[in-house]
């Protein structure tokens, strides 16, 4: 038999055509993931918070939250009924409202947190070469904690995959076509940040949006620069900031796995700098490219554009730990050996209670039925106590540093209390 006899094969796709039929597809699944989540058409909601992690996140002993609501009633919220034997939860508004009671109360700056007159805005950003560092996830842990805790917060979203913005419920795959809504606009110039700064479902935090289409601020960051010799092209987003510097107490930035513009960008308007690093021997390596190539690339950008980059604190950040790997905890080792003060003191190990709120698009701060109590718990205890330690530096570059810095937040025990 000749090929003749054989049906005609298909004429093979062009590359572009296969990926965009692929593209096609993921969008299909991702909708149908929110679709399961509701939020396409209902806007994302904060759990109500139970009164051992409100007086927690106050901070208040349990024994006298409960003392002061109760004596004020009518001045106070008193919470909602969840459960029985009288159990209450508050919204996150709430506990501002009794905490802002408290210090009007007794002017105590423990529930007076954030900035005073003549600090400056500290801006972090979250940053490494390598994908799958948890730096998104350091990222909105740490923005939703700080909210929490009663800072005025924003979070910027300068990765083109968007994964901050989604667990946001912002901007989507099916939004794309609207790329002003984005740190886009701010960043090549075409709108002021306050444009694109939308409230986020926790009280006291707000966001800027990324999607696919930042990319093309790579190719439209050097064209402005041949075209206007005094364009800076790595101060866009610190001049944006500016814009906004009264309105908050914290920046943080999520930054793509790459040194590209918008990281550049990122870095340059940061005054502190966070480095999520697994300590895998090829994710290591990774994060030793990644501070060679920047200190590079900073040391270029003092020369040619008297730029000098000082920050306040640099820190490492080991995520993805399972100190019973043995090759894992050997890295760990080295690292705690050389990097000394510069990395910090607890540590996000591998836990599948953050791989299940990922599942969910939600945060350990948002879950409101973990499937295992005990794993969420200790996944919240490592993460509470992460961000207390970056909260404690950053209080401490505005010289706020007390006794009471670096507490660990206890989790929830069940829904209620």
């Amino acid at each position: 038999m000749s090929s003749l006899d054989h049906e005609p094969k298909p004429a093979p796709q062009s590359s572009y055509t296969t990926f965009g039929l692929l593209a096609e597809r993921s969008r299909a699944i991702v909708e149908a993931i929110l679709q399961r989540r509701a939020l396409p058409n209902e806007a994302k909601t904060m759990r109500l918070i139970p009164r051992p992690e409100a007086a927690d996140f106050i901070p208040l002993s349990y024994s006298r939250f409960r003392h002061v609501v109760r004596e004020a009633v009518g001045e106070l919220p008193q919470g909602e009924t969840v459960g029985g034997n009288n159990r209450r939860a508050y919204s996150v508004s709430e506990i501002h409202r009794i905490r802002q009671y408290l210090y009007e109360k007794t002017g105590d700056a423990r529930y007076c947190p954030g900035r005073q007159e003549g600090d400056k805005l500290q801006v972090l950003a979250i940053a490494n070469f390598k994908g799958g560092a948890a730096k998104t996830t350091t990222t909105i842990h740490l923005a939703e904690y700080l909210a929490l805790r009663g800072y005025r917060v924003l979070a910027i979203d300068t990765d083109p995959q968007a994964s901050l913005t989604s667990i946001f419920g912002g901007t989507r795959l099916e939004d794309t076509d609207d790329t002003y809504t984005t740190i886009y606009g701010p960043l090549t110039g075409r709108c002021s940040i306050r444009d694109v700064i939308f409230e986020s479902h926790i009280d006291g935090l707000d966001y800027v949006g990324s999607n696919i289409f930042l990319n093309a601020a790579e190719f439209e960051l050097p064209g402005i620069q041949v075209r206007d010799k005094s364009f800076a092209f790595h101060l866009q987003i610190d001049k944006a900031i500016r814009e906004v510097e009264g309105d908050y107490d914290v920046v943080l930035i999520d930054c793509p796995p790459s040194l590209n513009y918008c990281a550049i960008n990122a870095i340059c308007a940061a005054t502190a700098l966070i480095v999520p690093a697994p300590p895998h021997m090829l994710d290591f390596t990774s994060t030793g490219l990644f501070f060679e190539l920047l200190g590079d690339t900073l040391e270029q950008l003092e020369l040619q554009a008297g730029f000098p980059k000082i920050f306040d604190f640099v820190r490492i950040l080991l995520t993805r730990y399972d100190p019973n790997a043995v090759d894992q905890e050997r890295v760990a080792r080295w690292m705690q050996a050389n990097y000394d003060e510069h990395l910090l003191m607890k540590t996000i190990p591998e836990t599948k209670s953050l791989d299940q709120a990922g599942t969910k698009i939600e945060t350990l701060y948002e879950m409101h039925d973990p499937r295992n109590r005990q794993t969420y718990n200790r996944g919240r205890e490592a993460v509470d106590a992460v961000n207390a330690e970056i909260e404690s530096l950053i209080r401490g570059v505005w010289g706020q540093v007390s006794e009471g810095d670096a507490l660990t937040i206890s989790p929830v025990v069940d829904a209620a209390e």
